[in-house]
């Protein structure tokens, strides 16, 4: 029953959905069929490990003793309770969207002509539109929502000549429609930088020239994606970008976090591409991008830092020098991570913090506690440790890693074909690299030329700096 809809939606439920939707369905209100309440208590009493999952036989063993199975009945007791589920959670999503539900309700009261119901929740729902700290395109879709109801119910008053609600109307409709066409349309560039796939969105121009218009341009919401669309269509005009980034400080608290975040991202994206460019100065724009966004929570997803944003933050601040506030850092938020991450994160950036400041016997010290079950470790350790000898000139423990680490490479089936060669082709450069460092007046050139040209490589700034270094030696 893996794959039935009904355990696939159950097992979705939080602890506390899980005994609200039983006092749920125990409500005639909500549910008629009590045969559902049973089929859920069942299902209750029997999940394991905290998953609903049982054999159907059983099942229905339970809920009709000494009857022969029939499937199309427990099929269909299974289509009941799954659409109480969906009918529970749609409930629930209804009471959480004060939004939604005014809307709902303005409709309700003008269709029964209940005029000072109407007026009296319009009244609140003005009030509360006009005091709200968020600001963003859905804050101006409920506010085009409330202003049409308002614009429908003056159509049934006698002074409809006297009086018209179109002109906010139409404002609060712009505004959520370009907002949202304008993130449309960066989403749509991004997909074309970075996945290189086309996708088609209507009426761009109309768009682009209606966000150049003053009047909307001092929106929030307007500027801000404006900024962002014509960061990706000229990136190399780095006054859209920093303006950008001047908008998201002012303004980012009309924004809830979740929104916020993906901005934010924007811009980590934007930085981490401009030094893939070359552009060096943009390690300390992107560490400042981090140091912001940090203490505020913005980084956060369901109070846990990613293991990603957390040795990106690392990377950043070693390579500009920050050893203090990085290892103040790594002590400080190590915690966030997600449990499974925590120890081996502390480890492997400590002893990246270590390598850094040329303490190399502890890079090898740390190294060793490191727990190489995980890929992700398996490899960036291992070509930590690489790095480590090359600096010590440990060149007979770098000639039996190189060999052993392309090895690993080879068999390893989890790494990615793309990550592989990139690896595979590192191994190989940097064996190249540690022969010719051992010959007497060698060239470095050819070499060179070739990581250069390569397209697949990691590590490739890695590789020209010691080659740099080696030839100025």
């Amino acid at each position: 029953m893996k794959n039935n809809k009904l355990l696939q939606i159950l097992n979705t439920f939080s602890s506390q959905e899980i005994m609200a939707f039983q006092v749920y369905l125990d409500q005639s209100l909500f549910n008629e069929n009590k045969k559902s309440l049973v089929l859920y208590q069942i299902l209750l009493k029997h999940r394991i490990k905290g998953i609903f999952t049982i054999d159907k036989l059983k099942i229905w063993n339970l809920l009709h003793q000494n009857k022969a199975y029939q499937d199309v009945s427990f099929r269909r007791y299974c289509s009941d309770l799954n659409q109480n589920a969906v009918a529970f959670l749609s409930y629930k999503k209804y009471k959480s969207d004060t939004a939604y539900q005014t809307q709902i309700q303005l409709d309700l009261f003008n269709e029964r002509g209940l005029d000072k119901h109407f007026t009296g929740l319009h009244r609140v729902a003005k009030r509360t539109l006009d005091q709200s700290q968020i600001k963003n395109g859905l804050h101006y879709l409920a506010r085009f929502q409330v202003e049409k109801a308002y614009d429908n119910f003056l159509v049934k008053q006698t002074q409809r000549s006297k009086q018209s609600n179109l002109a906010n109307v139409d404002q609060a409709l712009d505004i959520f429609y370009i907002s949202n066409k304008l993130k449309h349309m960066s989403d749509a560039l991004n997909y074309k930088n970075v996945l290189e796939i086309e996708i088609p969105i209507g009426v761009t121009k109309q768009i682009e020239e209606m966000a150049k218009d003053h009047s909307l341009l001092s929106t929030p919401v307007i500027s801000i994606y404006a900024k962002i669309m014509w960061s990706l269509q000229e990136p190399n005009h780095l006054p859209h970008f920093y303006q950008l980034l001047d908008l998201l400080k002012i303004h980012g608290d009309l924004f809830p976090k979740s929104e916020i975040r993906e901005l934010y991202i924007f811009a980590q994206n934007y930085g981490i591409k401009k030094i893939n460019a070359g552009a060096s100065q943009f390690y300390r724009v992107l560490f400042e991008i981090y140091q912001y966004i940090l203490p505020k929570g913005i980084i956060f997803q369901k109070g846990q830092l990613l293991p990603w944003d957390y040795k990106n933050i690392i990377t950043l601040g070693l390579r500009i020098g920050e050893f203090d506030w990085i290892e103040n850092f790594i002590q400080q938020y190590h915690f966030r991570l997600p449990v499974d991450f925590k120890e081996n994160a502390l480890v492997y950036n400590m002893a990246m913090v270590n390598f850094h400041k040329k303490e190399y016997a502890k890079v090898i010290d740390g190294l060793q506690k490191l727990e190489y079950q995980d890929v992700y470790y398996a490899v960036d350790g291992r070509w930590l440790l690489l790095k480590t000898y090359f600096e010590m000139e440990e060149l007979e423990a770098l000639d039996g890693l190189l060999e052993s680490f392309r090895l690993f490479l080879m068999r390893h089936r989890l790494i990615s074909a793309n990550n592989k060669r990139k690896y595979l082709n590192l191994v190989r450069f940097a064996s190249q690299l540690v022969k010719l460092k051992n010959q007497a007046n060698p060239s470095f050139d050819p070499l060179k030329n070739k990581i250069i040209q390569a397209d697949e490589l990691a590590e490739k700034k890695w590789l020209l700096e010691k080659i740099e270094e080696i030839s100025r030696s």
